[in-house]
């Protein structure tokens, strides 16, 4: 199955939930399978992909199509237009979605925050950012003269602006997780404690 999107008007920013896709070719996804994930107990925990855009242009479309081969071997393709209305607040289509968005939003904060530290270990200058005003981006990671795999031991920490932002963006998770009414999110929920208690 290949999944691709034509986002005239947007620029793609970031794709989560598929690391093989190409923002810059619209390629999101291709399996070799329809069904990639697995089944247990009668229901399936399945994946979501995310797309950060970006809108450039007011005269903007997004044209999602899905290619895909049957078990005879014919191939079958499908497209839809999708319209993205303007929302005073934040909107979820569903609590799925909401959720795979908070989390994604967790796994940058913890990306950009590892990263951060690494790179003060390491004594490499790292500029400080307006997470308020331009949002959390993961930094350009330089593997600082170590193998593929390799990483140095740390202690654990959370240093300077990251502690107020962790500590600020506990207590969104924490709102966040109690409206989704999904307890499997209280383990990220006691990462972000211990992070703040490491700190005594």
């Amino acid at each position: 199955m290949e999944l691709n999107l034509e986002a005239d008007g947007y620029n793609i920013v970031k794709v989560y939930g598929s690391p093989e896709a190409d923002s810059s070719t619209g390629n999101i996804m291709k399996t070799n399978t329809l069904f990639p994930s697995p089944t247990k107990e009668g229901q399936t925990r399945g994946g979501i992909i995310l797309l950060k855009m970006e809108r450039v242009s007011d005269d903007a479309t997004l044209v999602l199509s899905v290619t895909y081969e049957k078990t005879d071997g014919t191939l079958v393709y499908d497209q839809a237009t999708v319209s993205l209305e303007s929302h005073d607040s934040d909107y979820y289509e569903n609590s799925g979605i909401w959720k795979g968005i908070l989390l994604s939003r967790y796994a940058e904060l913890m990306k950009a925050w590892i990263l951060s530290e690494r790179a003060t270990m390491a004594e490499i200058h790292v500029e400080p950012m307006s997470f308020y005003e331009d949002g959390v981006f993961v930094p350009e990671y330089s593997h600082w003269n170590l193998g593929t795999w390799e990483r140095v031991s740390l202690p654990l920490q959370v240093s300077g602006t990251y502690l107020l932002l962790i500590s600020a963006f506990r207590d969104y998770f924490d709102a966040e997780a109690t409206s989704i009414g999904d307890e499997t999110l209280w383990q990220e929920l006691n990462i972000l404690d211990k992070l703040l208690e490491s700190n005594g």
